[in-house]
């Protein structure tokens, strides 16, 4: 949980969200040096029965398996992980359209594109999952899917001997 995530646009996004959906809730899962001002601006915004922090884990297979959309709401980002690992377990994405991201999560397809520090962004693509079952079960079947055809060890070692094979052919 560092600043460059972005977290604290997601528990307003949860805040607006509640409105509409009152039984929203969001787990955070993760450490770091942010996490007593995301719990500060938890407690701000009156929504310590909805937000719980769960800590670094080091199985989130099973920790997905309880949720129904993954969000990352980052400020800036490479390529992350997590999103993989998330599209892998069969979860839609709910994400910012910076950095790498685009690169993992195909907008409409996979998951849920925003502008970064955007909470009204986010809320609106949440709430859209949550209202829809089956959007969310496609579009995480679709995530899978990506995850397995072109992010899978095989494919990346593959992908990367074709970068050694071109670099000493061209020798």
């Amino acid at each position: 949980l560092y600043p460059i995530k972005g977290m604290e646009f997601l528990v307003r996004a949860l805040a607006a969200l509640r409105r509409e959906i009152p039984q929203a809730r969001l787990e955070i899962a993760g450490s770091g040096p942010e996490q007593g001002n995301i719990q500060d601006e938890v407690q701000r915004l009156g929504m310590q029965d909805c937000v719980r922090f769960l800590g670094w884990q080091k199985d989130l297979a099973s920790v997905f398996a309880g949720w129904d959309v993954f969000a990352l709401p980052s400020l800036e980002e490479g390529a992350p992980i997590a999103i993989l690992e998330a599209m892998a377990a069969g979860l839609p994405v709910v994400s910012t359209a910076v950095g790498g991201i685009p690169e993992l999560v195909e907008e409409g397809r996979t998951g849920c594109l925003v502008p970064p520090a955007n909470p009204e962004a986010l809320a609106r693509s949440l709430g859209a999952l949550l209202r829809d079952p089956e959007r969310r079960r496609a579009m995480g079947a679709a995530g899978h899917a990506r995850v397995r055809e072109k992010f899978s060890v095989e494919q990346m070692v593959g992908a990367i001997g074709a970068v050694y094979d071109e670099l000493l052919g061209s020798r």
